[in-house]
């Protein structure tokens, strides 16, 4: 669900012809990241197994709060611009009154 998400805010920020080079850079992403995540967790749980063994789920829980603070940055980032262009188009079309 966060990656459709992602594509679309994403396809909104790019120019159409950047599009093909955005979603080939997120699709090689998307499969790198569980060649690394994987071993990296497997490893970490290991190494904390017999004194904190939660800690896999504590540092994947602060993970997904990064992205989902990015997620509504971005998304907040995205209304104000697009609010600045309704004002500025707003503006532009409205004459000036001279006193």
């Amino acid at each position: 669900m966060f990656i459709v998400a992602c594509k679309s805010i994403l396809s909104k920020q790019v120019h159409q012809n950047e599009l093909g080079q955005l979603y080939s850079i997120q699709g090689s992403l998307e499969n790198l990241m569980p060649l690394i995540m994987n071993p990296l967790m497997t490893s970490l749980y290991n190494a904390t197994v017999h004194n904190y063994p939660s800690t896999v789920f504590y540092l994947r829980t602060m993970i997904a709060g990064c992205l989902v603070f990015s997620f509504i940055s971005v998304s907040r980032l995205d209304k104000r611009v697009e609010r600045s262009n309704q004002e500025r188009e707003i503006s532009e079309r409205t004459p000036l009154l001279i006193r």
